[in-house]
C-alpha cells in the first residue's frame, strides 16, 4: 500500500513502515520507519478526526486497497462519514 500523507508533501510505502500511531499530543500520526526514521503522515484539528482518521486507514488496509491518501478536515463529517470519500484504490486483477 502506498500512504500519501495528508499535506500531499509525504509519501510512503507501507512495506517499509514499522508501525503507524497516534502521537502523544492525541491529533497527531505518525509512521516510524524499518530505517529507524519516521514521519508525521497527518495532524489534525482534535483527537475525534485524528481517531477517524486512523480507523479510515485501517479500513483501507483490511480491504486491501493500494493506495491511501488522508483526508483533510472538511473531508471527514461525523456521524456521516464514509470511507468512500477518502481516496483509496483497489488492486485491479485484470478483467474487460
Amino acid at each position: 500500500m502506498t500512504i500519501i500523507s495528508k499535506s500531499k508533501k509525504c509519501v510512503v510505502n507501507f512495506d517499509n513502515v514499522e508501525k503507524i500511531y497516534v502521537s502523544g499530543d492525541n491529533v497527531s500520526i505518525k509512521a516510524d520507519m524499518k530505517s529507524g526514521r519516521g514521519t508525521e503522515l497527518a495532524k489534525y484539528n482534535s483527537g475525534e478526526n485524528c481517531k477517524c482518521a486512523m480507523g479510515i486507514l485501517a479500513h483501507a488496509m483490511r480491504n486491501g486497497d493500494d493506495l491511501f491518501e488522508f483526508p483533510n478536515e472538511s473531508e471527514m463529517n461525523f456521524g456521516t462519514q464514509h470511507t468512500s470519500k477518502v481516496t483509496s484504490m483497489k488492486r485491479s486483477h485484470g478483467g474487460s
